[in-house]
């Protein structure tokens, strides 16, 4: 079986009460896992899809986490809401 490349392309990602200068930093990380998480069950998306909105829901988030942290959480919220 060949390797698929998986590529996200976020269009737009609001974000509240976080530091604007960390946004590219948390939007990046969104990216990557969920490429990441994508590429781990390619299984769950076997063609090209465009999705217009996914909601992430809520997950928890400890005070000053790093932007990185910030990212890779809302990656795995969003991963389980295009899986459902």
């Amino acid at each position: 079986m060949s390797r698929r490349h998986i590529t996200v392309h976020i269009e737009e990602l609001t974000l509240s009460g976080f530091a604007p200068a960390d946004r590219y930093r948390i939007l990046d990380a969104v990216a990557v896992e969920l490429e990441r998480l994508i590429a781990a069950s390619p299984e769950s998306f076997t063609r090209d899809a465009a999705i217009d909105k996914v909601d992430g829901g809520a997950f928890d988030l400890r005070r000053g986490a790093a932007p990185r942290a910030v990212g890779e959480g809302i990656a795995r919220s969003v991963h389980g809401g295009l899986k459902s």
